[in-house]
Order: C-alpha cells, then sequence, then structure tokens
C-alpha cells in the first residue's frame, strides 16, 4: 500500500474539488492525516495526505487523537 495519496486521489474519495481539499490542508483542518507546508517564499505548498489515518476517516474508524 501507498503511504501517501495525490491531493487528486483524495479529493476525488471525498467528492470534493481538489481546489477545495487544498484551501482546507492550508487552513489545517485535516491534521491527523494530511499538511500543507508553505514554501520559502510562501507563494507555494507541498501537500501530503497519509494514506492509512486517510483511509480510517474516509471509513469512519478515525477517532480524536489517533494516528
Amino acid at each position: 500500500m501507498k503511504k501517501t495519496l495525490t491531493v487528486e486521489e483524495a479529493a476525488q474519495m471525498m467528492g470534493i474539488t481538489t481546489q477545495h481539499l487544498r484551501a482546507s490542508l492550508r487552513l489545517n483542518k485535516y491534521p491527523l492525516w494530511g499538511t500543507a507546508v508553505p514554501s520559502a517564499s510562501g507563494r507555494r505548498y507541498k501537500y501530503t495526505v497519509h494514506a492509512v489515518p486517510f483511509f480510517k476517516y474516509i471509513e469512519g474508524t478515525l477517532g480524536p487523537g489517533e494516528n
């Protein structure tokens, strides 16, 4: 199994747009499974979606404080 997913893959599974997911990650809405790290210039971001906790979130089995 892959350790990370692309923003495109995760957004499709969630039924939202990639733009919506990127904005949510920048606002730290999903800290248990996703991050958005700004570049040195602050104009671009590096997005990471951790596969295992993301799938637990999608399945509804990821509780508060779990990773």
